[in-house]
């Protein structure tokens, strides 16, 4: 998080120059340093082992409020059920206020993604497995699009 704001920061003089592309959350939930165990939980002690995780911090607010704020900022939504993928993909982008999410499912997630807003969706060509080649290409094409309008 600490290296995220940085980098924004050392950015953000580029204002709608720079794309910020957040890579997808590896996770939602984690385990605060100060309770990670210092040793191996030793089973025989345990009969069960109850785990508590803690809420991810959510730093695209900061990102798109403070830290750099004119730049063109992308962030990934990724489901398992395609019914409210849309709608949490657009509810993130009135939340935050940023230009874009790209959207996929657990299920579909190397193969297809929908970029947001618009919903244009983007999949890999029939003789490829590689998706982030289109998605690079949408990118910079909305990105280009955004600084020409933002010029203008």
């Amino acid at each position: 998080m600490h290296l995220l704001r940085e980098a924004t920061r050392a950015v953000a003089p580029l204002g709608r120059q720079a794309m910020v592309l957040l890579a997808a959350a590896v996770s939602d939930f984690y385990v605060p340093k100060a309770r990670i165990a210092q040793h191996k939980i030793q089973t025989a002690a345990h009969a069960t082992l109850d785990l508590s995780l803690d809420p991810v911090p959510k730093v695209l607010g900061l990102l798109c409020q403070e830290w750099c704020t004119k730049a063109y900022v992308v962030s990934f939504k990724l489901e398992t059920d395609p019914a409210i993928l849309e709608s949490k993909a657009l509810g993130a982008l009135a939340r935050y206020g940023h230009q874009g999410v790209i959207a996929n499912l657990l299920s579909t997630r190397h193969k297809e993604v929908i970029l947001f807003p618009g919903g244009e969706t983007i999949r890999c060509s029939d003789d490829s497995d590689d998706l982030e080649p289109a998605l690079v290409a949408a990118l910079l094409r909305r990105w280009t699009e955004d600084v020409a309008c933002a010029e203008s």
